[in-house]
């Protein structure tokens, strides 16, 4: 089957890498496959000598571009349900698309639109929210549209199990984590001439925190750095190495300068990042058990465990698989002062750091790798391509034999409620603007007949006729 993956971003984001996990599944199983982004195209590479188109949305539709037998895709998996994802998955189906649709769930969106406006999800749902929910963008959801566009799916899969929690009835799901590339991520010594060549100091330890700032883990990235400024107040010498994008407002009002132990690198080629990586002695995953960690799986944790270097979290996502002081050294709740001890412990037992990170490994092979989750990829695949041809009749639409769950009328109902909304105001603004237009024509000709009832206007009239006669023919 041709299998269209659609990323809410540009390529080279954290999904894109998820993307090309279960691109590869499906392609390495006899599937074509093809990636939509917002702008750009090119290719992407799945592994050396396989590589995977990409389209921008404005493509969508012409396939003979998109895949090598020219038709249609029989299968979207979009990721996430986000506004810019949500309006391009509709545009495809208002051209006739008859294809299956499978929507991932990579964060706690709700949480996301909260944490970004300031309001909760019952203020943006009212009409007094209108203005907020204008300010979310295509890069998140809208909170009146993204549950019922996740009722119109086949199939949902969810990066960590606990979002099923967001999952409507009677839609099927699947836990599909990423696919991680384990000769890629794979253990190495410590990079000491790389320490030395950042400054690093012997007897100093190193974490290291591979991500970008972004305004949902401002309170987590703060906590990073209140812990590595502790380890150093404690007489542990101690570097914090990052890369991605960084936010200087993230230290703000911060009682301490964190350029005393930070070594910043910006953006890097993801070729460098295990290298980078292996400059550490411990990773360090903050947060504790909240409405946004609770719901989500961060893309750096499977790469730290890959990489066979403890790690230390707290009692959200992955934190409830792993095994304390086995494969990770889990802390009760989260806090500060328990990741700061945490480290002084670990720092202090380097035959524990050595086991934990062992077994950290083979964890991660387990839950990450292409032979444990390629098969469920493309199992759900074809279980959702079923359910689609079950309940659809032609070009997509409902066949009188399958009538749709009553949640799903429910969704669509809400759905179409708000559209209509949406429609209705449009056409006010287009009134208004439409009655504004006559007004002003109105005015126009009003002066127009001023003017040529002025006085001056008919003393220049035998001026006027001279002049036209004067001017010369047109061609």
């Amino acid at each position: 089957m041709n299998i269209l993956y659609v990323n809410y971003g540009p390529a080279g984001n954290n999904t894109t890498h998820h993307v090309a996990g279960f691109a590869l599944a499906a392609k390495l199983a006899g599937h074509d496959v093809a990636m939509a982004i917002p702008k750009g195209s090119g290719e992407w590479p799945l592994r050396p000598g396989l590589m995977m188109p990409l389209v921008d949305y404005p493509t969508g539709g012409k396939w003979e571009k998109v895949f090598k037998n020219g038709q249609a895709p029989s299968l979207i998996h979009a990721f996430t349900p986000r506004e810019g994802v949500r309006k391009f998955v509709f545009s495809l189906y208002r051209q006739g698309l008859d294809a299956a649709l499978i929507l991932h769930l990579e964060d706690n969106e709700e949480s996301l639109m909260e944490r970004f406006t300031g309001k909760t999800l019952p203020e943006l749902c009212q009409p007094e929210g209108a203005a907020a929910r204008a300010t979310l963008g295509p890069g998140l959801c809208c909170p009146l549209r993204w549950q019922p566009f996740l009722a119109l799916a086949d199939g949902i899969s969810v990066i960590y199990p606990t979002l099923a929690d967001f999952v409507p009835p009677d839609v099927p799901w699947r836990d599909l984590p990423p696919i991680l590339d384990l000769d890629f991520f794979t253990p190495r010594s410590r990079d000491e001439a790389g320490r030395q060549a950042l400054g690093i100091h012997e007897g100093t330890s190193v974490l290291c925190y591979s991500g970008n700032d972004h305004f949902a883990n401002r309170a987590d990235v703060r906590q990073l750095y209140t812990i590595a400024h502790s380890l150093n107040q404690s007489g542990l010498p101690t570097k914090l190495v990052r890369t991605g994008r960084i936010d200087p407002s993230m230290t703000a009002n911060l009682p301490f300068d964190p350029a005393e132990f930070l070594i910043t690198l910006g953006f890097v080629d993801r070729a460098e990042l295990p290298a980078i990586m292996s400059l550490c002695d411990i990773f360090v995953q903050p947060g504790g058990d909240d409405g946004f960690n609770r719901y989500r799986l961060p893309a750096k944790v499977p790469e730290y465990l890959c990489l066979g270097k403890p790690i230390i979290i707290g009692p959200a996502n992955i934190g409830t698989e792993l095994t304390h002081g086995v494969n990770a050294w889990i802390t009760p709740h989260g806090t500060t002062e328990e990741m700061t001890d945490a480290c002084r412990q670990l720092l202090a037992d380097p035959p524990l750091r050595q086991s934990m990170g062992e077994s950290a490994r083979a964890f991660a092979a387990q839950r990450f790798g292409l032979e444990s989750v390629g098969d469920r990829v493309t199992s759900f695949y074809e279980e959702c391509v079923h359910r689609a041809t079950t309940r659809r009749g032609p070009r997509g639409l409902r066949g009188p034999a399958f009538p749709a769950p009553p949640t799903e009328h429910a969704a669509l109902s809400a759905f179409l409620c708000e559209e209509a909304t949406e429609l209705r105001g449009q056409l006010t603004d287009a009134s208004r603007q439409l009655k504004s237009i006559h007004k002003e024509a109105e005015s126009t000709r009003k002066r127009l007949a001023a003017i040529e009832n002025s006085m001056a206007w008919r003393m220049a009239k035998p001026l006027r006729s001279i002049e036209k006669r004067l001017r010369p023919p047109r061609k």
